[in-house]
């Protein structure tokens, strides 16, 4: 699986040592110039504030309440948001 890195924040990390060499001077022109991925960052089902534990039929289960299905802790979709209480 790909790694993405935000751009600012590498290019801030960069600044914040001052490395004026040319070999970091060129990284930071091509980090500036390469180009972006159109990607969102996603909120697994596990980490989702609209997912509740459910002792369904005897066996536990995360419920989403947005669909109203149970559904797998990797999964995900468009309305997930982070559930602050379990950071």
């Amino acid at each position: 699986m790909a790694d993405y890195i935000d751009r600012e924040e590498l290019l801030k990390e960069f600044e914040l040592y001052g490395n004026q060499s040319p070999v970091a001077l060129s990284f930071i022109d091509e980090t500036k110039d390469a180009p972006s991925v159109d990607a969102v960052e996603v909120v697994r089902c596990k980490d989702c504030k609209h997912t509740y534990k459910c002792a369904c039929d005897g066996t536990a289960k995360n419920i989403c309440d947005c669909m109203e299905i149970p559904v797998y802790d990797d999964f995900f979709c468009k309305w997930g948001e982070k559930n602050e209480n379990i950071y």
